[in-house]
């Protein structure tokens, strides 16, 4: 491929394939591998309406960050007022530093049981990578950076046409389970349901989208934004049901609960290949998002102490190794203190996930609102049906949350 065929490449597929795709992290493998291995494929159709919302959420997002002149958290700040600011800003640092901490973790497991390496060094290993990747000149490199990491992810499709090679069927299992779905919601099912919504509406990557949007503003067409979510979208929906067929193929359990280590090494039987190929998707996706993370936050330290900057001039900063220390630091603590305490290989993925995807998803109505309101009150050729999807869209990520609380 010559430097022409790439350039144009990296011109298309940017933020809004970032966006999706940095959604995508070690929480999404595990709910979703957890669902296939506990339910089968019958709750791939919530897994696809999910992912669907969030990526109708994030044109939204790139509408808006096409539009403001601001970045998002000042533009909040003078529109909903500084309470509602103050939600915004603590709620994505918390969920990101826990999600990050999360991605961090479950590649250094992974990288255990492959290579024999203790999972701390390998923790430190990754996060020390993720710094050195954030570290670029400018915002640019990074998003190629993150760009060639959302497309290693293909790695789970590649694992997913393995498993239909191998049982053929269930590609009309697949097509049945998100076109003709299971009506009636059992108390059971609840809790996976909110694990799916945490998992695909990641807080971090709605925001995200608004301002590595706003930093290509002058380059790119709304059009062309548009096509870079759609790309997202499907290749998006295309991992999560790839990682829940895989779950299905060859975890599949009523009963018995999953770890991590029993997931890679039954694998492993099926096919060397597998593994190799499954650990390199959850490194991927580990770096992926958190690097993404990383400079959220590193825009949320600096708003809040009155720097109201864009992602380009974040990485420009001297205060950007700070910012991203400020993140790193206390994921790595937190990491080390809770490994002392118990031997995260051999833990379930509920057990893991369940609280990380809940405290996400909870979260997530926060930006998912904001990013709604902020279109209806700074885009003057605003559409009032899209106005009404997206207060929609986020009403729905609000009160699945608010019902599993009450019922579950």
């Amino acid at each position: 491929m010559g430097m022409g065929s790439r350039r144009k490449i990296f011109q298309v597929i940017g933020p809004g394939m970032i966006a999706a795709v940095a959604g995508l992290e070690i929480t999404n493998i595990g709910i979703f591998t957890f669902i296939g291995s506990k339910y089968n494929i019958n709750l791939l159709w919530i897994i696809v309406l999910a992912t669907m919302i969030t990526a109708f959420i994030q044109q939204i997002a790139a509408e808006v960050g096409l539009h403001v002149e601001k970045d998002v958290f000042t533009c909040t700040k003078e529109v909903l007022g500084g309470r509602f600011y103050t939600l915004l800003v603590v709620s994505l640092f918390v969920s990101n530093v826990v999600t990050a901490s999360l991605n961090i973790l479950g590649a250094s497991i992974a990288l255990e049981l492959l290579l024999g390496v203790k999972w701390f060094y390998s923790a430190l290993l990754i996060s020390s990578l993720t710094i050195s990747l954030s570290m670029r000149e400018n915002y640019s490199s990074i998003e190629k950076i993150l760009t060639i990491l959302a497309l290693s992810l293909g790695v789970f499709i590649i694992i997913a046409i393995k498993a239909v090679v191998d049982h053929p069927d269930i590609i009309f299992r697949v097509l049945v389970s998100v076109l003709v779905p299971e009506t009636g919601f059992r108390r059971e099912t609840l809790l996976p349901i909110i694990m799916i919504f945490g998992a695909a509406a990641a807080p971090y990557s709605i925001l995200f989208q608004v301002e590595s949007t706003r930093n290509n503003v002058g380059k790119r067409t709304l059009l062309v934004e548009f096509a870079d979510i759609a790309a997202g979208l499907f290749f998006t929906v295309f991992l999560s049901i790839s990682i829940c067929i895989v779950a299905s193929e060859y975890l599949y359990s009523s009963t018995e609960t999953i770890s991590i280590r029993r997931m890679l090494i039954t694998y492993s039987t099926i096919n060397p290949m597998i593994l190799y190929l499954f650990t390199l998707g959850i490194v991927a996706s580990s770096l992926l998002s958190t690097i993404s993370i990383l400079m959220c936050n590193s825009l949320v330290l600096d708003n809040w102490i009155g720097r109201n900057t864009g992602l380009d001039e974040t990485v420009k900063s001297n205060r950007y190794l700070r910012n991203l220390l400020f993140t790193i630091v206390p994921c790595i603590m937190g990491i080390l203190y809770a490994g002392a305490m118990t031997d995260f290989s051999q833990l379930s993925f509920s057990f893991m996930i369940i609280p990380v995807s809940i405290i996400t998803s909870f979260c997530s109505w926060v930006p998912s609102f904001t990013v709604s309101y902020l279109y209806w009150m700074k885009i003057k050729d605003k559409s009032l049906i899209v106005s009404i999807l997206s207060f929609l869209a986020s009403s729905i990520i609000l009160i699945v949350n608010i019902f599993g609380i009450i019922v579950g």
